[in-house]
């Protein structure tokens, strides 16, 4: 209802600047302002009328950088259509499009909005969207109430509400709400689809089967509703019509892999495997064409059971029969590597056709494979062909090259790598991130800051960055209180993670306010328990509160947790260097 909504208002908005945006130069000129300087041309003498349609001109181009995918232009084009004509709408344009290159920004401005345009639903819901991505998910369920209050018919405010009550457990309410959901707007496939998963999920399969039945009558092509009608009519001992189904499904495309993975999340999703075998075992035995793509159900479900040798056993009889077929050789190569059968696994990736869907996936397991055995010659060998490529994986193929030249002991080569990669694929801030790390292990820390300071200039939500930096100027002894904002900025970004907890206590540590430091510290235990380095700056912390005692015993801890031997000689260090003190 709501897409219906913001679609008309786009006609409106269209037919307007038709009828009114003239075709003269300027525009161009404009247009080309904006790429150059990004600033709006001077509209001190517009009548408002003039200033309308020059706003509808950039919200017309703004939307058609949308579907270009060009954000960056697209959230200047709204800018400026919004200074131009500041309206709800436009407002909501906006802060939609700020979203997903400055969120935190975009929170800030939504706060706003909602204060200028207090009953406008859309602005509401976007408030209610930002609450929930953020985990404040009281807030979120107050704010998607607000939105229905201002609006009964909000689908996505019913989804945001049955999403955060998931999420906090409430799954009685979440049914509740998808029940109201779907009888306020009866056609809402998504809505019935909602409401049978939850159903499975409760073992109600009559309920279950009554609302699958409704999103696949409003939705009959589409394979995923198909499916779970299917799995609803099995439970209900209806096998005959789910087996027609489960034919329909396969035989519109058998090969479609992504389609198998969301059939076994589904099952996930309603907990329980075991019935999903049996389930799938019955219509294997009952099908005429689709036995393979059962089969291969079979396999994946079996997988997430741990069952590997009988996923294997299975997988190596499908393969006897299917030889040709690239997908089943790359399952079959899968499961020996499961067993640990590597020879064998290699083996069978090796013979995947080049022209295969599945023959970059197969070097990349070729490369874990030889990595694994130290066979490095052979890693570097496939891994270097394809960076030198310009398929979509290489820079996932120029980060394992790296982490070979690292195992090596060749860390030069691993940084030199990463180097050429983040040239070819800027857009990827994962090797930058990465580069930074090989830098700071090779002693090059200025290059690290740098390369740290670079990606957060690239991407200011990057949490791992700001907490890499901080941990550095932290480890230093140097500018402490930027270490404490930036990595405070990383918790803010992930607020429970127990590394930034750690690393903002050792900034703590550094500055002598011991007690903040071993309150942070103990609290990073708790998100992070058993992790050695934690435990070690616990130790360090008491020692330098003169509590020799609960100093040595968390060292003593420490040695014996998760840690890396290097740093386990210098905790080992310490345990020992107490031995017959007392505080």
């Amino acid at each position: 209802m709501c897409h219906e909504r913001l679609l008309s208002l786009s006609i409106v908005l269209l037919m307007i600047s038709c009828q009114t945006a003239p075709e003269s130069k300027s525009h161009k000129e404009n247009e080309l302002n904006l790429s150059e300087e990004g600033s709006l041309p001077s509209s001190d003498l517009w009548s408002p009328e003039q200033r309308k349609a020059n706003a509808n001109y950039y919200y017309l181009l703004a939307e058609d950088r949308v579907m270009a995918q060009d954000s960056q232009k697209a959230l200047k084009l709204y800018e400026l259509a919004y200074s131009l004509d500041p309206n709800s709408f436009l407002a909501a344009k906006l802060v939609s499009a700020k979203a997903y290159i400055k969120p935190e920004e975009a929170f800030n401005d939504i706060q706003r909005m909602v204060l200028l345009y207090p009953k406008d639903p859309e602005i509401n819901m976007l408030l209610g969207q930002f609450y929930l991505a953020k985990g404040k998910l009281q807030t979120a369920i107050k704010q998607f109430h607000r939105v229905l209050d201002l609006d009964g018919e909000r689908s996505d405010a019913y989804i945001g509400l049955i999403q955060a009550h998931r999420a906090t457990g409430e799954e009685e309410v979440a049914i509740l709400l998808a029940e109201k959901m779907v009888k306020v707007e009866p056609n809402y496939a998504n809505g019935w689809a909602m409401l049978a998963k939850m159903y499975l999920g409760k073992k109600n399969s009559k309920k279950a089967l009554r609302s699958a039945k409704r999103a696949y009558q409003l939705q009959s092509n589409n394979p995923e509703y198909m499916h779970l009608y299917a799995i609803a009519l099995e439970l209900n001992g209806e096998s005959q019509k789910a087996v027609k189904l489960y034919e329909t499904i396969f035989r519109s495309n058998p090969n479609n892999e992504e389609l198998i993975a969301k059939m076994v999340g589904l099952y996930k999703q309603i907990g329980s495997l075991e019935d999903a075998l049996a389930l799938l075992e019955e219509v294997k035995s009952s099908s005429k064409h689709t036995k393979l793509q059962i089969s291969l159900q079979i396999v994946f479900i079996n997988w997430e059971l741990k069952r590997y040798t009988k996923a294997s056993a299975l997988l190596q009889v499908i393969y006897k029969d299917n030889p040709s077929n690239s997908r089943v050789a790359y399952m079959a190569a899968l499961g020996a590597e499961k067993l640990k059968d590597y020879d064998r696994a290699l083996k069978i990736y090796q013979s995947i056709d080049s022209k295969s869907q599945f023959r970059i996936h197969s070097d990349f397991r070729m490369v874990l494979i030889f990595r694994k055995n130290k066979d490095y010659d052979n890693a570097i060998k496939v891994a270097s062909k394809v960076t030198k490529s310009q398929h979509e994986r290489a820079p996932d193929f120029y980060i394992l090259l790296a982490n070979i030249h690292d195992d090596k002991g060749r860390v030069d080569d691993s940084i030199k790598t990463l180097k050429s990669a983040a040239k070819s694929f800027p857009e990827r801030t994962d090797i930058l991130f990465l580069l930074g790390v090989k830098q700071e292990k090779a002693g090059k820390t200025e290059d690290c800051i740098k390369t740290m300071r670079q990606l957060i200039s690239i991407d200011t939500q990057h949490a791992g960055a700001h907490n890499y930096l901080g941990y550095i100027y932290a480890e230093q002894g140097n500018n402490l209180d930027e270490a404490e904002k930036l990595i405070l900025r990383a918790l803010d970004l992930k607020p429970n993670d127990g590394y930034y907890m750690d690393s903002l206590g050792w900034v703590y540590y550094q500055k002598k306010e011991y007690q903040k430091a071993l309150d942070q510290l103990i609290k990073a235990d708790k998100f992070a328990p058993g992790e050695g380095v934690i435990l070690e700056h616990i130790g360090d912390v008491y020692k330098a509160m003169n509590q020799i005692d609960k100093a040595r015993g968390y060292y003593e801890k420490a040695t014996k947790s998760r840690v890396d031997e290097r740093d386990r000689e210098r905790i080992f260090g310490k345990f020992q260097s107490l031995k017959g003190k007392t505080s």
